[in-house]
Protein backbone atom coordinates (compact mmCIF):
# COMPACT_ATOMS: atom_id res chain seq x y z
CA UNK A 1 0.00 0.00 0.00
CA UNK A 2 1.39 3.75 -0.96
CA UNK A 3 1.63 6.42 1.44
CA UNK A 4 -0.79 8.43 -0.48
CA UNK A 5 -3.16 5.00 -0.16
CA UNK A 6 -2.79 5.26 3.92
CA UNK A 7 -3.27 8.67 3.95
CA UNK A 8 -6.53 8.27 2.24
CA UNK A 9 -7.65 5.34 4.22
CA UNK A 10 -7.01 6.87 7.13
CA UNK A 11 -9.36 9.80 6.21
CA UNK A 12 -11.44 7.41 5.24
CA UNK A 13 -11.69 6.19 8.88
CA UNK A 14 -11.89 9.36 10.16
CA UNK A 15 -14.83 10.31 8.06
CA UNK A 16 -16.82 7.40 8.72
CA UNK A 17 -15.97 8.13 12.83
CA UNK A 18 -18.02 11.03 12.73
CA UNK A 19 -21.84 11.73 10.88
CA UNK A 20 -21.98 14.70 8.28
CA UNK A 21 -24.13 16.97 10.61
CA UNK A 22 -21.00 16.74 12.96
CA UNK A 23 -18.84 17.39 10.57
CA UNK A 24 -20.66 20.36 9.70
CA UNK A 25 -21.22 21.51 12.98
CA UNK A 26 -17.21 21.04 14.08
CA UNK A 27 -16.23 23.21 10.47
CA UNK A 28 -14.47 20.04 8.97
CA UNK A 29 -17.21 20.59 6.03
CA UNK A 30 -17.86 24.10 5.13
CA UNK A 31 -21.15 24.98 3.33
CA UNK A 32 -21.69 28.38 1.94
CA UNK A 33 -24.75 27.70 -0.02
CA UNK A 34 -28.58 27.84 1.74
CA UNK A 35 -29.52 25.66 -0.94
CA UNK A 36 -27.11 22.67 -0.25
CA UNK A 37 -27.02 23.74 3.09
CA UNK A 38 -30.88 23.49 3.02
CA UNK A 39 -31.24 19.69 1.48
CA UNK A 40 -28.94 18.48 4.19
CA UNK A 41 -31.15 19.66 6.66
CA UNK A 42 -33.50 18.34 5.43
CA UNK A 43 -32.37 15.03 6.17
CA UNK A 44 -31.62 15.78 9.78
CA UNK A 45 -34.75 17.93 10.46
CA UNK A 46 -33.98 17.22 14.43
CA UNK A 47 -30.37 18.12 14.61
CA UNK A 48 -30.50 21.23 16.83
CA UNK A 49 -26.71 21.86 16.20
CA UNK A 50 -26.70 21.33 12.63
CA UNK A 51 -30.01 23.96 12.53
CA UNK A 52 -28.10 26.48 15.00
CA UNK A 53 -25.21 26.29 12.03
CA UNK A 54 -27.77 27.05 9.50
CA UNK A 55 -29.18 29.80 11.27
CA UNK A 56 -25.51 31.34 11.26
CA UNK A 57 -24.79 30.76 7.63
CA UNK A 58 -28.50 32.68 7.12
CA UNK A 59 -27.47 35.49 9.39
CA UNK A 60 -24.01 36.13 7.56
CA UNK A 61 -26.06 36.00 4.38
CA UNK A 62 -27.83 38.84 6.06
CA UNK A 63 -31.22 37.19 5.87
CA UNK A 64 -31.95 38.14 9.29
CA UNK A 65 -35.38 37.57 9.50
CA UNK A 66 -34.85 33.72 8.36
CA UNK A 67 -31.99 33.19 10.82
CA UNK A 68 -34.07 34.79 13.55
CA UNK A 69 -36.79 32.24 13.05
CA UNK A 70 -33.87 29.37 12.74
CA UNK A 71 -31.93 29.85 15.78
CA UNK A 72 -35.59 30.27 17.85
CA UNK A 73 -36.34 26.66 16.33
CA UNK A 74 -32.90 25.24 16.98
CA UNK A 75 -33.16 26.64 20.77
CA UNK A 76 -36.89 24.86 20.76
CA UNK A 77 -35.23 21.61 19.81
CA UNK A 78 -31.97 21.94 21.89
CA UNK A 79 -34.18 22.32 25.05
CA UNK A 80 -36.43 19.38 24.06
CA UNK A 81 -33.22 17.23 24.12
CA UNK A 82 -32.19 18.48 27.08
CA UNK A 83 -29.58 20.89 26.33
CA UNK A 84 -30.23 23.83 28.74
CA UNK A 85 -27.25 25.78 27.81
CA UNK A 86 -27.46 25.41 23.95
CA UNK A 87 -30.98 26.37 23.76
CA UNK A 88 -29.87 29.88 25.61
CA UNK A 89 -26.98 30.41 23.70
CA UNK A 90 -29.59 30.07 20.67
CA UNK A 91 -32.03 31.84 21.94
CA UNK A 92 -29.56 34.89 22.44
CA UNK A 93 -28.66 34.27 18.59
CA UNK A 94 -32.49 34.66 17.84
CA UNK A 95 -33.10 37.82 20.14
CA UNK A 96 -29.74 39.71 18.44
CA UNK A 97 -30.98 38.94 15.26
CA UNK A 98 -34.28 40.40 15.85
CA UNK A 99 -35.87 42.10 18.61
CA UNK A 100 -38.14 40.12 20.34
CA UNK A 101 -41.41 41.54 22.27
CA UNK A 102 -41.55 41.03 26.07
CA UNK A 103 -44.05 38.34 26.01
CA UNK A 104 -41.73 36.10 23.90
CA UNK A 105 -38.93 36.67 26.18
CA UNK A 106 -40.81 35.35 29.69
CA UNK A 107 -42.51 32.65 27.71
CA UNK A 108 -39.17 31.18 27.20
CA UNK A 109 -38.01 31.95 30.96
CA UNK A 110 -40.89 30.58 31.90
CA UNK A 111 -40.60 27.51 29.75
CA UNK A 112 -36.55 26.83 31.25
CA UNK A 113 -38.33 26.38 34.55
CA UNK A 114 -40.49 23.88 33.33
CA UNK A 115 -38.04 22.23 30.83
CA UNK A 116 -36.68 18.71 32.73
CA UNK A 117 -32.60 19.58 31.32
CA UNK A 118 -29.73 16.77 31.94
CA UNK A 119 -27.99 17.44 35.79
CA UNK A 120 -25.44 19.74 35.43
CA UNK A 121 -23.41 22.32 36.81
CA UNK A 122 -25.51 24.97 34.75
CA UNK A 123 -28.82 23.74 35.50
CA UNK A 124 -27.92 23.88 39.16
CA UNK A 125 -26.78 27.67 38.69
CA UNK A 126 -29.78 28.70 36.75
CA UNK A 127 -32.45 27.23 38.66
CA UNK A 128 -31.37 29.54 42.01
CA UNK A 129 -31.44 32.46 39.84
CA UNK A 130 -34.94 34.69 39.45
CA UNK A 131 -36.11 35.50 35.81
CA UNK A 132 -34.38 38.80 35.99
CA UNK A 133 -31.14 37.24 36.31
CA UNK A 134 -31.23 34.88 33.68
CA UNK A 135 -32.14 37.78 31.79
CA UNK A 136 -29.46 39.55 32.55
CA UNK A 137 -27.13 36.45 31.96
CA UNK A 138 -28.45 35.49 28.66
CA UNK A 139 -28.36 39.32 27.72
CA UNK A 140 -24.46 39.80 28.56
CA UNK A 141 -23.15 36.39 27.40
CA UNK A 142 -20.65 36.84 24.81
CA UNK A 143 -19.51 34.20 22.11
CA UNK A 144 -15.66 33.15 22.51
CA UNK A 145 -14.39 30.18 19.67
CA UNK A 146 -11.60 28.44 20.39
CA UNK A 147 -9.01 26.00 18.33
CA UNK A 148 -7.52 23.35 19.72
CA UNK A 149 -4.74 24.36 21.36
CA UNK A 150 -5.68 28.04 22.01
CA UNK A 151 -4.86 29.38 25.79
CA UNK A 152 -7.89 31.30 26.94
CA UNK A 153 -6.14 32.52 30.08
CA UNK A 154 -2.91 32.67 31.19
CA UNK A 155 -1.49 31.48 34.59
CA UNK A 156 -1.80 34.33 36.95
CA UNK A 157 -4.91 35.82 34.72
CA UNK A 158 -7.24 37.45 37.01
CA UNK A 159 -10.91 35.68 36.53
CA UNK A 160 -13.38 38.89 36.18
CA UNK A 161 -15.51 36.59 34.17
CA UNK A 162 -18.36 33.52 34.18
CA UNK A 163 -17.77 31.19 31.59
CA UNK A 164 -19.74 28.68 29.74
CA UNK A 165 -18.76 25.76 28.25
CA UNK A 166 -21.32 25.23 25.17
CA UNK A 167 -19.41 22.64 23.41
CA UNK A 168 -16.13 21.55 23.28
CA UNK A 169 -13.62 20.05 25.73
CA UNK A 170 -11.84 22.79 27.55
CA UNK A 171 -8.63 22.03 29.44
CA UNK A 172 -8.45 23.44 32.77
CA UNK A 173 -4.55 23.53 34.17
CA UNK A 174 -2.87 24.59 37.76
CA UNK A 175 0.32 25.29 38.17
CA UNK A 176 1.22 25.67 41.65
CA UNK A 177 3.58 27.96 43.08
CA UNK A 178 6.55 26.98 45.33
CA UNK A 179 4.75 27.97 48.75
CA UNK A 180 1.59 25.34 47.49
CA UNK A 181 4.22 22.56 46.18
CA UNK A 182 3.49 20.55 49.17
CA UNK A 183 -0.34 21.36 49.02
CA UNK A 184 -2.18 19.61 46.44
CA UNK A 185 -5.68 21.44 46.24
CA UNK A 186 -7.08 19.65 43.00
CA UNK A 187 -5.30 17.84 40.10
CA UNK A 188 -3.79 19.94 38.22
CA UNK A 189 -5.71 18.84 34.58
CA UNK A 190 -9.62 19.31 35.11
CA UNK A 191 -11.16 18.63 31.77
CA UNK A 192 -14.37 21.10 31.52
CA UNK A 193 -16.85 19.81 28.84
CA UNK A 194 -20.51 20.87 27.70
CA UNK A 195 -22.82 22.43 30.01
CA UNK A 196 -19.65 22.83 32.85
CA UNK A 197 -18.94 26.36 34.16
CA UNK A 198 -15.94 28.75 35.74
Amino acid sequence: MTENQKTQNNNSQLISQKSIPEHIIDGSIGIDSIEAFGSILKQYPEHPGLLKKYSDLLFKQKLHDLAAKSYGEAAQLFMESGKMLQALVAKKLQWLTKLPPNKEIHQFLSALDQEKFCDSPVKIFFKKLSAREKLAIISSFDRVSLVAGEILKKPGERDNDLFFVVSGTLKDSVFPSIDTKQKEYRKSNVYLTDDDFW
